[in-house]
């Protein structure tokens, strides 16, 4: 798409999530693996403590630079569980995450790399409320 407009002389700019190998001119965005780096150091400071947490992400360029961010972020004591994608389905990774709650009894936290999850404003709330031990980080804008 970005090369066919070129090729028809319009200019391109990307947000949000770049494609620097493209053709586009400009990108307006943010720092994602800062983002992300910042994410982690929330969750380090709520639990100092560390444990095990589990990261729900999606599989955009954007999004991955975020996630890495947050792995590099947290101390040792931290032990990622897992890296889920739910492909931007949030229904599905409200699902997911409770599966994770009900199977792994030392659970910390749920790291979520965007708002997705959290648009399911129902199932968001009943999941913090049925699990208040598990800290929910969320890097996203929160927007329902």
């Amino acid at each position: 798409v970005i090369a066919e407009a070129r090729s028809r002389g319009m200019p391109v700019i990307t947000y949000d999530s770049d494609d620097p190998e493209s053709q586009r001119q400009s990108y307006v965005g943010t720092n994602n693996t800062f983002f992300g780096e910042q994410i982690g150091k929330v969750l380090d400071q709520l639990r100092p403590l560390g444990g095990k947490y589990v990261v729900i992400s999606d599989s955009t360029p954007n999004i991955k630079e975020r996630e890495g961010g947050i792995i590099t972020a947290l101390p040792e004591q931290w032990e990622l569980v897992e890296v889920k994608e739910i492909l931007g389905n949030s229904s599905y990774g409200i699902e997911v995450m409770r599966q994770y709650a009900e199977t792994i009894p030392d659970l910390e936290a749920f790291v979520v790399t965007y708002s997705g999850p959290m648009k399911e404003e129902e199932a968001w709330v009943q999941l913090a409320s049925d699990f208040p031990e598990i800290t929910l980080v969320c890097g996203g804008d929160g927007t329902v």
